[in-house]
């Protein structure tokens, strides 16, 4: 990973910023890259180091954007960032430190079979088997990129679980990105073992592949009325207030 793209990591190091800035979930990114933790110590020297955190910094930077904003009285204003402690309550999030670790022994399986029914529901039975045969050829062809990628779903469903909200569902969004990776590369297998079947006409092969191109379109077509936020006008009402 690290010598045959010598700009990878600095690129990972970019975007790892930026993910911060956006959202401090993306450090499960940090331990979920574990699988090159070797690979990394031979690597890391002092200047690489350097570049590293230099690449880190602009998405970091976008923090100082909280104070000057806040001295200008916006509405909201939230955490009063104006000030060093203010910006550190809003940046470590403080406010939300309570929900963390809620979850008493009598709600982990029902947590548990809310997060397996997530899946389910969103990806099918289809969509499931796909994304397990995509991890199942991803780790037979790179072992380490397949332990990161489970790793990072494995930490974001954790912590979506140990999150005591009723909207910590939506911190698998990321891990959805990473299961819809999976289900393209199962989705490829398939259709390559069906070419490679001699007996299996041609035709099945062009069927297979019009079944896997409807299956986004139908669960769009299905769900858009529930995702359709046109008429929703909660947050206007609630800042004209």
């Amino acid at each position: 990973l690290l010598s045959s793209a010598p700009a990878r990591p600095y690129i990972v190091a970019l975007l790892c910023g930026l993910g911060l800035a956006h959202h401090l979930t993306a450090v499960w990114l940090l331990p979920a890259l574990w699988p090159y933790l070797g690979a990394v110590r031979r690597w890391l020297t002092r200047q690489r180091a350097l570049k590293l955190a230099l690449c880190l910094l602009p998405g970091l930077l976008a923090y100082l954007y909280f104070p000057l904003r806040a001295r200008l009285h916006p509405m909201p204003n939230w955490g009063l960032a104006d000030n060093l402690s203010g910006l550190l309550w809003l940046v470590s999030a403080e406010a939300y430190h309570r929900y963390l670790g809620g979850v008493v022994p009598a709600q982990v399986a029902q947590r548990v079979a809310a997060w397996a029914g997530i899946w389910v529901r969103d990806l099918g039975v289809v969509g499931l088997a796909l994304a397990f045969q995509g991890l199942w050829r991803a780790w037979e062809k790179d072992r380490r990129l397949a332990a990161f990628g489970l790793s990072w779903v494995l930490l974001l469903s954790g912590y979506s679980m140990v999150y005591t909200t009723g909207d910590s569902y939506l911190y698998l969004l990321p891990a959805a990105v990473m299961m819809a990776l999976w289900m393209a590369w199962g989705g490829y297998v398939v259709l390559r073992e069906l070419s490679r079947q001699q007996r299996i006409p041609q035709r099945l092969g062009w069927l297979a592949v019009a079944v896997l191109l409807a299956l986004p379109a139908v669960s769009v077509v299905s769900r858009f009325s529930e995702l359709d936020l046109s008429a929703d006008r909660q947050a206007y009402v609630w800042a004209e207030g």
